[in-house]
């Protein structure tokens, strides 16, 4: 008898106890919320409250619309932008959101957004490329290094050793497969591979429509200062290299001929002048029984 009271008093003061203020509550185990970032359309998942995230640091899970519509579509907490960064070089801003759980969410910012947001100053940051997409490149023919920024549009910039340093010196991506050339009586630059430098007279595609065949090669002045102005390497011929006259009017008679030599290559398509030829060797240009076109699309 008295050990049954004696139990019921303790579980009466276990009931008691849980009811007193500073007693320790906890979480339902399906307690969560939704929250996102202002700059990106993904919703996460965290259990616990919100309240509690900065101190719990809870995982955030990515929600599939799918289990989002069987939620109810409720409407998730929006976190704003608490910093606006930019690489040191750059004037491209980006807005980050950091997460308790330790990641962050980035997304460019648009001039008008800028302002809209009262031009808050951003903070100069060289290591962002850990967060926003970017590359760091290394051309074949150069040990110089450079970081293309995708966010942004801007010129890749070449990196010195102390902005790399500063960025943590991440391992440049070495675009082996390209080189930045130019021939030595033309001013014309192109990224081709280098396996493709070498003596002219090795391409041979069909006429006339493989006229311009390396146009894509050929970087106009706009394209080089968007590749951050690498210095091209000066070579003497590329194995595409041609050298091309056609007949006036299709005509296929020898005495119709044109007397004048295009280039077609990797350094583009145009009338050589009579000081290009003898700088590029005067070589025998390829007789074709056509006219050549003007302009082949490059």
């Amino acid at each position: 008898m008295r050990t049954g009271r004696l139990l019921a008093v303790l579980a009466a003061s276990m009931c008691v106890a849980s009811l007193l203020p500073g007693a320790p509550a906890h979480a339902a185990e399906d307690e969560y919320f939704l929250v996102k970032a202002a700059s990106e359309a993904t919703i996460y998942r965290v259990a616990g409250s919100p309240d509690s995230w900065d101190e719990t640091r809870a995982t955030r899970a990515p929600l599939s619309y799918t289990d989002w519509v069987a939620l109810g579509y409720p409407a998730p907490i929006v976190r704003p932008v608490d910093t606006y960064a930019h690489l040191p070089w750059s004037p491209g801003i980006y807005g980050l959101v950091h997460w308790p759980d330790g990641g962050a969410a980035d997304a460019p910012v648009q001039y008008d957004q800028w302002v809209a947001a009262g031009r808050p100053a951003p903070v100069a940051d060289a290591r962002l490329c850990e967060l926003v997409t970017c590359s760091i490149i290394r051309y074949a023919t150069s040990p110089a290094i450079y970081v293309a920024e995708y966010g942004h549009d801007v010129p890749d910039h070449h990196l010195t050793g102390a902005e790399w340093a500063a960025m943590g010196y991440p391992p440049p991506m070495p675009d082996s497969l390209h080189g930045i050339y130019r021939l030595p009586w033309t001013d014309g630059i192109f990224r081709i591979e280098p396996w493709l430098i070498g003596p002219a007279g090795g391409w041979s595609p069909e006429y006339p429509s493989g006229v311009g065949w390396h146009c894509w090669a050929h970087l106009e002045y706009t394209e080089w200062l968007d590749l951050g102005s690498p210095a091209p390497e000066t070579v003497a011929s590329t194995t595409r290299d041609r050298y091309l006259s056609g007949t006036y009017n299709g005509f296929s008679n020898r005495s119709m001929w044109e007397s004048k030599i295009y280039y077609d290559g990797p350094a583009g398509y145009f009338q050589l002048t009579p000081a290009q030829w003898a700088a590029a060797g005067s070589p025998t240009p390829t007789r074709i029984d056509t006219p050549m076109p003007e302009y082949p699309g490059c």
